[in-house]
């Protein structure tokens, strides 16, 4: 679904390998860093196999995360503090170690329970540089406070067109050289 948006959305015909699931769901990159490595294209889940999806892996480090039933975003919110990391809070940390890594300017949690929509967790600074509209949800985490936006994924998909967000890591990546 992903590569079909990303190309028809570039307005070239539909293809559907752009991106896959990346080797071990990121597992490669996280074993190769430990040694001190770096693993080009293969932080987070999603890796682009066509050059062409590269600019959104250069904007995002994409999780994506299925099931999880029991876990929901509420657990950010109302779990004790002495309680374990909540999952949510798991991922958001992967996600961000994850978006170092792989020097991306941010990232996104496509994220599913059973039988529910797909939703987008990002970052609410992300929707910000966009000048998207949309109020953050203030989450508490154990060390800290974060401003996140969370949608359904139709609507982001809707909503972020590809040139939007090729520009989106143009404008950045010419931010990044001018201040070097």
């Amino acid at each position: 679904m992903l590569s079909r948006w990303w190309s028809t959305g570039l307005g070239i015909p539909e293809n559907d390998a752009i991106f896959w699931r990346t080797s071990n769901s990121g597992g490669r990159a996280t074993t190769r860093a430990k040694k001190g490595l770096r693993t080009f294209g293969s932080y987070g889940d999603v890796a682009a196999v066509d050059p062409i999806g590269q600019p959104l892996l250069d904007l995002l480090t994409i999780e994506i995360k299925t099931g999880y039933s029991h876990s929901t975003l509420h657990d950010l919110f109302d779990a004790p503090s002495n309680a374990a990391v909540q999952t949510y809070e798991d991922w958001i940390w992967k996600a961000e170690q994850d978006t170092i890594k792989s020097k991306s300017m941010s990232w996104m949690i496509v994220h599913r329970r059973n039988r529910r929509i797909h939703l987008v967790t990002s970052p609410a600074f992300l929707f910000q540089t966009m000048n998207f509209s949309r109020y953050p949800v203030i989450v508490p985490l154990k060390e800290r406070r974060m401003e996140l936006c969370v949608m359904p994924l139709w609507e982001w998909l809707q909503t972020f067109k590809p040139p939007l967000l090729v520009n989106a890591v143009t404008t950045w990546r010419k931010g990044i050289n001018n201040e070097l």
